[in-house]
């Protein structure tokens, strides 16, 4: 797999998958305001890999909504 930080709608992306670097994968997600609720494949090693497994946020509402909404379920 290539570093970089496009989106891809590729449905064998998945957890646990080999890194270019040898390493393994693991599927999360994002809790930042940019990409609030966005799941994305990286590499448990640190090597850089992140490859979004979603398109962003596209309604208005979504976008306000969800950070609120990720801050509160990482507070229970």
């Amino acid at each position: 797999m290539s570093s970089g930080s496009s989106w891809t709608n590729n449905d064998t992306v998945r957890a646990n998958a080999v890194c270019s670097c040898g390493a393994t994968t693991c599927i999360r997600t994002s809790l930042t305001e940019a990409n609030s609720g966005r799941r994305f494949i990286c590499c448990t090693d640190g090597c850089g890999l992140l490859r979004w497994i979603e398109p962003p946020v596209s309604c208005p509402r979504c976008e306000r909504i969800l950070p609120s909404l990720l801050r509160r379920r990482i507070q229970i």
